[in-house]
């Protein structure tokens, strides 16, 4: 992968990363139902989460020379979140929303990893460390049975 496409790659993640977290407490405050108190505080730690694999990645890419952004525009101009739940969410809904995202952001780490190789194992090294710590969040989402 060249390095153009490696930072534009990095500048995606970030997006979707500060989308995600953005998403998280929206539900978080509008989620009502069964295992409420378990899965809002895992909300906040999903958020709280996401925002700082989010800031890792843009402080990679901007250390290689880009400028991630993460204006409103940008956010909606990238927008990847599928059907993000509004209004009230029932706790089921949520953990099934968040179960599927990220298992789509995991695989976009994974994939973008696999592209960077070795020619940047810093970069691999965050992409695998950032899949790790979303695989572990979304099992705890897996694990309420919901």
């Amino acid at each position: 992968m060249n390095n153009s496409k490696k930072l534009e790659r990095l500048n995606e993640e970030v997006a979707r990363l500060y989308t995600l977290s953005l998403v998280a407490k929206q539900v978080h405050w509008n989620m009502k139902g069964q295992n409420f108190l378990s899965i809002h505080q895992l909300l906040d730690t999903l958020a709280t989460e996401l925002r700082d694999i989010a800031d890792e990645t843009a402080e990679r890419s901007s250390a290689l020379g880009s400028v991630p952004e993460i204006s409103p525009h940008t956010l909606v101009a990238q927008s990847f979140a599928g059907n993000v739940p509004s209004g009230k969410v029932s706790t089921e809904e949520a953990a099934k929303y968040f179960r599927e995202v990220l298992g789509d952001e995991i695989d976009s780490l994974v994939e973008l990893a696999k592209t960077i190789s070795d020619s940047d194992p810093i970069t691999q090294d965050i992409c695998i460390a950032s899949a790790r710590k979303l695989s572990k969040l979304q099992w705890l989402f897996q694990s309420h049975g919901l």
